[in-house]
Order: C-alpha cells, then structure tokens, then sequence
C-alpha cells in the first residue's frame, strides 16, 4: 500500500514554482471523454490502498489511485457495496477518477450519486498545500461543502488523495424486466413507474425495449416485478451501459457523426433519434454532427462528446455561476497549476457560444 503522498505535495510545489502546469493523470479510464491535456503529467495511480474500513460502520477511507473494482471487491468479501453505482468506460477506473468525473451509473435518480456518497476528502491544492475536508460521517455544514466541490472538478481544484464513501448492504434480490414500447410512450411510462415503485433502481430505453431493473428483500422485488407489465430480462444489458459496452454506445457511432451524452429533464420527449436513454429519461445519447445546442443553451444545459478530436464537454452556465465558479477555482489554484487538467471545463462557456 502506497504512501507518496509528501512526493505528490513536492511535485506540485516544484511546478508552482517553476510556472508549468500540470495533468493529473490516474488509470485512465476516463480518456474517452477527457484526454489528458498539455502539462507535465503528475500521475497518482500508485497513490492507492484501503486505508479504513469497518463494516458496521458503513463507511470506506481509500486513496485516490485504488482501483474501483478492489474496492467493490473487498466491501462484496462483506455483502456490502458503494452507496451509488459507479460507472466506466470499459477500462478499470480508480476512485479519484470517479470521483473528478462524478461518475454514477443507472441508480442515480434513486439512490443519489458519488456526490451524495462522498463524506470526505484529502487534497493538495494549487500551492502545494495539503488538507483535509469533511469527515467520515454524514453532518450538516456551513458554507461550501468543499469535499463535494470536488465531484465533476476534474481535477481543477487539486490532486486528490483520499476519500471517504459512504457504503450499503448489498439487496437480497435483484431482477429484471424488459417491455416493448412505442418512442412516443417511454416518458409517461417511466414517469408513473418512478412515481409508483420504490424499489426501481434502473430505468432505461433502447433499440424500442423499455428496460427495468428492481432490488431490494425478495418480497419487495416479487411485489414490484408482479405490478410491472413486461417479461423477464436479465443483467447482461445493465452492465453493458455501466461499462459504457452496449453496441449501441460504440464511438464512433455507426451512423455516422460524434456520440453525446446528453443531461435532459427527464420528463421531455424523446426525439426518436436517442441510441440509449439512461437516468429514468435524464440522460440520453444521441449521434450528432454538431454539438447539441438545446442541451446546453439553457442554464445548466450539459452534453459530453466520446472519442474522436470533440472529446470533451460543455456546458451552458448563466454569468453567475459562472464567476462563482472561477472564484472557487482561482481559490483552490490561484497560479493556475493543474489549468491541464481544467482546459476542458474551463473553456466550456467558449465551446458554447462558438
């Protein structure tokens, strides 16, 4: 188990001096979406291990360059798991990485997101400080919540060291339901099931099939999956899209043009040109060969190109967020060290208007 982390806090002091710029750099599973950009590259990948774990404490503190799957792999040795579902692209990820990404699988409208799971963290921020943020236990707080500032930061706040999660047992029972549907039924249905069913924790769309995922005690399941019409499905489909491997999420797509993925409100139509709809209707991806200018026009609009040169994302934000957002940055790296690891989010309001 490693322990560099008074390295990490060297190499960042020695770039802030010398005025270079760094990328954070970890397993690599995000390079799809967030190639690592100009800079010397600070890699944490080694920067890995449990630190604390006690299972009747719901709680794991582990450094940031632990693999996500060993992490899964040692709460499961307890029949317990992440209090979220998080997501890659095909590649093992690590746990900072999800974390910088904010990245959160199906059962993110049910059962909330890494940012809802993240308790605490350790960071070095842009002047080679180190500190400590939050805790390990959940607590109302004043002012910014500075652990959770760091989900989606993509690295522009600092490196991350460690963090501690939330955790849950593992449901009983799980299963799967597939129903046939019509472009123009999907968002009614999955409005009155999420409205109805307490026990959904996936709700997708693709290729005309209405998928549903349920769990929790096997009396719950069977009640639910007895009240929702369709026929049996099975995981294969849920790990597709949690790997980001469902044929349909190919980059390039078969159609032609750039694959986005698309934040929506989950109750607008569907255009009948979605590949997959994800997040019970919040997330949709489409092949597109222009940036989706509806999704992110509004305030708080959001698209992600996948592979090719647009990898990236964008994001329509109004002028005060967007300067609170500056503010938090410049605070956090007021010499711009990690701007490699932040040109993405940085040039988003750019990428908009241009």
């Amino acid at each position: 188990m490693s322990d560099d982390s008074a390295q990490l806090v060297d190499a960042v002091r020695y770039a802030r001096a010398r005025q270079q710029t760094l990328a954070i750099a970890g397993l690599g599973s995000r390079a799809a979406v967030a190639p690592i950009a100009d800079g010397a590259v600070l890699n944490v990948a080694e920067h890995r291990g449990i630190l604390r774990y006690q299972p009747e404490e719901l709680v794991v503190t582990v450094r940031a360059g632990t693999p996500v799957r060993e992490v899964i792999a040692e709460l499961a040795r307890h029949r317990q798991m992440l209090a979220f579902e998080p997501t890659s692209f095909a590649r093992d990820g690590s746990i900072g990485g999800m974390i910088a990404a904010d990245a959160s699988g199906a059962s993110r409208p049910f059962a909330g997101g890494v940012r809802d799971a993240l308790l605490g963290v350790e960071i070095i921020n842009g002047l080679g400080e180190q500190g400590r943020f939050g805790g390990e236990v959940m607590k109302n707080v004043a002012g910014y919540d500075v652990a959770r500032l760091q989900c989606g930061a993509r690295g522009s706040c600092g490196v991350l060291l460690s963090a501690s999660l939330r955790v849950a047992p593992i449901p009983d029972c799980e299963r799967y339901i597939r129903r046939a549907l019509a472009v123009d039924e999907v968002c009614a249905a999955m409005s009155e099931l999420r409205s109805r069913e307490p026990s959904l924790t996936g709700l997708a769309y693709a290729d005309g099939v209405l998928q549903v995922r349920v769990a929790g005690s096997e009396p719950a399941v069977k009640a639910a999956s007895a009240r929702i019409p369709g026929d049996g499905g099975d995981s294969e489909f849920w790990r597709q899209i949690s790997r980001h491997a469902h044929p349909n999420l190919s980059s390039p797509p078969a159609s032609g043009g750039t694959l986005w993925r698309v934040s929506s409100a989950p109750n607008a139509p569907l255009t009948g040109d979605e590949l997959l709809v994800d997040w019970a209707g919040g997330v949709r991806w489409l092949a597109l060969d222009s940036p989706p200018r509806q999704a992110t026009s509004a305030p708080g609009g959001w698209a992600m190109a996948v592979g090719g040169n647009r990898a990236g994302s964008i994001r329509g934000l109004d002028q005060a967020t967007s300067d609170l957002l500056s503010r938090v940055r410049l605070a956090f790296d007021p010499d711009s060290v990690f701007a490699a690891s932040s040109n993405d989010a940085r040039g988003e309001a750019k990428a908009v208007q241009g």
